[in-house]
């Protein structure tokens, strides 16, 4: 089992590595775009989009590819008739393709929120004068690294637990959470939670809230679980 996270810390990472890089490539394209036009409404999510998708299609396809791999390595599925290419990329673009939309705006939405929150607290500035606030570099590349650390997890963890589905085989899936010290309370309690494929994990944050995700990344969670997460679904018989 140690080797299954190592691995899967090292297709994360590096995924995180390279989109990290895209992803504050296009935040900055929207900073720019608002400072070109002075108009937040020409803020475009479409490039987000397009990152999104791949990222999903590339990382959540790597890493089902492995899990399936293993699962057949282990007799307990046999290898589906039809492309794994062509299977993994119709699950992902059915099941996320929504999903990953509704990222996308929610990302450009706060990237308005950050400019309108700026403008609002600078009223004594000239345009001149803010355009250094709204560009200051940190800001995207923080955001940048929370977006690719986040997304990847749940493309790899969504799209292996979406591609073991499609065996329909008897199978269950195991909660792994990273035990070290920047891992959640509410995961480190979780690690090594055993349910059926098709139940939920129950996970109980620090104020007794309780919320069911499918696994790790799952956006059913809310940010508060979702955001920074390292945790991996594992399936065992």
């Amino acid at each position: 089992m140690d080797s299954y996270i190592r691995k899967y810390d090292r297709v994360t990472r590096k995924w995180e590595r390279i989109y990290t890089k895209k992803f504050n490539r296009i935040l900055n394209i929207q900073v720019n775009e608002y400072i070109r036009t002075r108009n937040l409404d020409a803020i475009s999510p479409d490039m987000l989009v397009d990152a999104l998708t791949e990222l999903y299609l590339k990382a959540g396809g790597e890493w089902a590819y492995y899990t399936e791999r293993q699962l057949r390595k282990d007799k307990v599925i046999k290898r589906l008739p039809f492309s794994f290419n062509l299977r993994i990329t119709r699950l992902i673009r059915n099941q996320f393709g929504k999903d990953i939309l509704n990222m996308a705006n929610n990302i450009t939405r706060t990237t308005k929120d950050r400019i309108r929150t700026i403008l609002r607290n600078n009223p004594e500035k000239s345009f001149d004068q803010i355009v250094p606030l709204i560009k200051a570099p940190e800001v995207n590349a923080a955001r940048a690294r929370l977006i690719a650390r986040t997304e990847t997890v749940a493309a790899t963890n969504g799209a292996a637990m979406e591609n073991a589905r499609a065996f329909v085989v008897p199978m269950r899936k195991r909660w792994s959470a990273v035990l070290d010290g920047r891992t959640r309370e509410d995961h480190v309690k979780l690690d090594n939670d055993t349910v059926g494929m098709n139940e939920k994990f129950k996970v109980v944050d620090q104020d007794g809230i309780t919320r069911q995700m499918n696994f790790p990344g799952d956006k059913e969670g809310g940010p508060g679980q979702v955001c920074n997460c390292r945790c991996v679904v594992v399936f065992v018989e």
